[in-house]
């Protein structure tokens, strides 16, 4: 009995200890929108960040630099996009191209450009996209 009533008693702690340490787990990865054609930051861009598993897309804003900053846990994957530009990458049908934190914190990313010619260098910690400008007519279909 004792030990039952010993056990219940630190359910509790060990659920905010294991709470706490997922958080900590967490590290900070910087997005950077550039434009496809000319390679420029794009500042002010609203951008979609969707973690694999998690039902709802999280908001960001790029700032004057065309970057963000967001805590992830490095075992999670994600998927970027912007929303009012047309972010420029290989899409294999039925496929949503999440990728590794732990790939961004060890490496870098660059996601490849389909929408032009800039290019950029893989920095550690930075998930690179690129994105241009979207038509009047795909304007509309959104």
């Amino acid at each position: 009995m004792n030990s039952l009533r010993s056990t219940l008693l630190l359910l509790p702690v060990l659920a905010i200890f294991l709470a706490g340490h997922s958080t900590l787990l967490a590290q900070s990865v910087q997005v950077r929108v550039l434009d496809a054609k000319s390679g420029a930051r794009v500042p002010n861009e609203k951008v979609s960040v969707l973690i694999k598993g998690e039902k709802d897309a999280r908001e960001y804003t790029t700032d004057n630099e065309g970057n963000f900053s967001l805590q992830l846990d490095p075992s999670a994957s994600v998927y970027v996009a912007t929303e009012w530009r047309i972010t420029c990458r290989t899409i294999t049908p039925g496929v949503v191209p999440f990728v590794p934190v732990g790939t961004i914190l060890q490496d870098g990313f660059t996601d490849g450009n389909t929408c032009g010619r800039a290019k950029s260098e893989t920095v550690k910690g930075k998930l690179i996209i690129f994105a241009r400008k979207s038509s009047f007519f795909e304007n509309f279909k959104r």
